[in-house]
């Protein structure tokens, strides 16, 4: 019997327990087929070949046992770009293009700007982008992150973007105008869904006890070196922003703003030096 296109994306439609399982099914086919969905779309009953079936079908497996599909694309969409992904980086999410928004209100384009616990460089690289006067370094204590920050450095060579390894919890001498930063920000006791806890990288996620050491690492070492009107900006847990709030206070940071998610939740605090 002849196996097509459109038999394999119903059969991972039906095996994938998500709620998106036709967009998974369909980008899992188009992985294995490396066709584009134009050409899935014009051409469904095409047969396949052994070998196409057999990639299908592993990255299906894959996915079934809970590897994330980023992870298994190998890249995925932020603020209307692509961006390499690996197991090495936090899969980029739709809240955190809310970090760029908040810092994109307090920047003109021509200041220093540190993309600390950059990852996969994300939101560096989409700042440099919408920002090309920006002079941005991406920084991360992970060498293989900043591999990774390398590769989308290199995807989007406009962004004209500085990487080093630069580790958060540590004091720092470097001078910048604003920092951005998505720290780890997980509790060691806070629930996480398996497919996180298992497949994302840990120094990604784990802040500590109460989730809040890098918070404290940053605004102590770092308020301090931004000129005044510095401002911060950081991503945090949706029931972290008012703790997060405190903290800035606490460590001298003035104006200091909380903005919230798509979902209403305040996922961003932004806090300036005196």
């Amino acid at each position: 019997m002849v196996t097509t296109r459109r038999d394999l994306f119903f059969e991972a439609r039906t095996a994938i327990p998500e709620r998106n399982a036709a967009f998974e099914a369909r980008e899992l086919l188009l992985r294995a087929l490396s066709i584009s969905k134009d050409e899935y779309y014009l051409r469904p009953s095409l047969p396949v070949t052994p070998e196409e079936e057999a990639r299908f079908r592993a990255l299906l497996a894959r996915r079934l046992e809970g590897t994330p599909l980023a992870y298994l694309l190998g890249e995925w969409d932020f603020y209307g770009r692509t961006f390499t992904v690996t197991p090495d980086v936090l899969i980029p999410r739709p809240e955190t293009e809310e970090l760029v928004e908040e810092a994109r209100c307090f920047l003109t384009g021509r200041e220093n700007v540190l993309d600390l616990c950059t990852g996969s460089g994300c939101v560096g690289i989409t700042l440099a982008l919408e920002l090309p006067e920006l002079s941005m370094t991406l920084g991360d204590v992970s060498e293989p992150a900043l591999a990774v920050a390398r590769e989308n450095a290199r995807r989007y060579p406009a962004a004209n973007v500085r990487i080093l390894r630069d580790d958060a919890l540590a004091p720092s001498e470097d001078r910048y105008d604003m920092i951005v930063c998505n720290p780890p920000y997980v509790a060691l006791s806070d629930p996480l869904a398996d497919e996180v806890a298992r497949r994302e990288p840990a120094l990604a996620l784990f802040g500590g006890e109460d989730g809040m050491d890098f918070f404290r690492a940053i605004l102590r070492y770092r308020l301090s070196l931004l000129p005044s009107g510095g401002r911060i900006v950081f991503e945090c847990g949706e029931t972290q922003s008012r703790k997060v709030a405190h903290i800035m206070e606490t460590f001298g940071a003035r104006a200091i703003r909380i903005r919230t998610d798509l979902s209403g939740k305040g996922r961003i605090v932004s806090g300036e030096r005196p």
